[in-house]
């Protein structure tokens, strides 16, 4: 409390009786009242020369406490449910861990290859990894080839081509991998898939993508995308060894690849694909892929 410089002011809350020894107790004794300072009506109380007014605000009737309320017991909780959704969150939660966050669409043909690699004898082994390092520099050498060359002296270019490759790469022997290129391009240069590939607007080579795709992001690389009469189309390059016969069957293997190739141009460039070619280089044959 501070000390009043001109007037000291009182207030106080009233619940029907003034107990020994509270400050309003005090007041009273001091001014030798023998009323109850708070009883109903307001007057003026002197104290030596000074005087206090004392007002009564207003009143109230004193509420009685009451016992809290009491709360009806409760059936236990069944957990049956929140154990059951915590089941499906956990299973759900380890599916995601064991999922990767980068897909592709030859993710699965190369998981399969990866499978196949440890149950068959070591020649074979290998020559599935020169198919590998075949296909690898095919694709190189035509992302760079321009198609409306003579294609008369083709394997001088070759050769410079193989020539400036990582000798990482080449560390077989280089003239048989020459042979083995000449005697590809020898057979898809003169081919009619070819022949559409010169007459026709290149719009991208190599073309990489990256797109959301369901719980996953799909990521590729679209070997040739071109235009022809205003209609726009995809090319994917194979260098499997493969009979005419099996054509048809091999290229079942990868429809889910075009397919998802068409899904990510169609998302990107807002336009209808009309076509999915695949292009076996080593017969110089080519297979639509059916566009639904």
């Amino acid at each position: 409390m501070t000390r009043a410089r001109e007037h000291l002011r009182f207030s106080a809350a009233y619940n029907g009786r003034l107990s020994g020894g509270s400050l309003l107790t005090h007041v009273q004794e001091a001014l030798g009242e023998t009323e109850n300072l708070l009883e109903d009506r307001d007057n003026i109380l002197t104290l030596g020369e000074g005087a206090i007014l004392k007002q009564l605000v207003s009143k109230t009737e004193p509420v009685a406490l009451s016992s809290p309320a009491k709360i009806p017991p409760q059936n236990p909780m069944d957990l049956k449910h929140f154990t059951k959704t915590w089941a499906i969150r956990r299973k759900t939660c380890e599916t995601l861990q064991k999922t990767l966050l980068f897909t592709s669409p030859t993710l699965e043909i190369n998981q399969a290859e990866a499978f196949t690699k440890g149950g068959i004898p070591p020649e074979e082994s290998r020559i599935i990894t020169n198919g590998k390092l075949i296909g690898n520099l095919a694709h190189r050498f035509l992302e760079r080839w321009d198609f409306s060359s003579d294609i008369q002296h083709f394997s001088d270019r070759l050769h410079h081509f193989l020539n400036g490759q990582p000798a990482s790469e080449m560390a077989e022997d280089a003239d048989r991998l020459f042979s083995e290129m000449l005697q590809i391009f020898k057979v898809f240069f003169h081919s009619a898939p070819y022949r559409e590939l010169a007459g026709a607007t290149i719009l991208g080579r190599e073309v990489p993508f990256l797109i959301p795709w369901e719980e996953q992001v799909l990521k590729g690389t679209i070997d040739m995308l071109y235009e022809r009469e205003g209609r726009l189309y995809i090319a994917d390059y194979k260098t499997d060894r493969v009979q005419p016969k099996d054509l048809k069957t091999k290229a079942q293997i990868y429809q889910p690849q075009l397919r998802h190739y068409r899904a990510a141009v169609q998302r990107a460039l807002k336009r209808e694909v009309a076509g999915l070619k695949l292009i076996f280089l080593r017969l110089g044959a080519e297979i639509e892929i059916p566009n639904d």
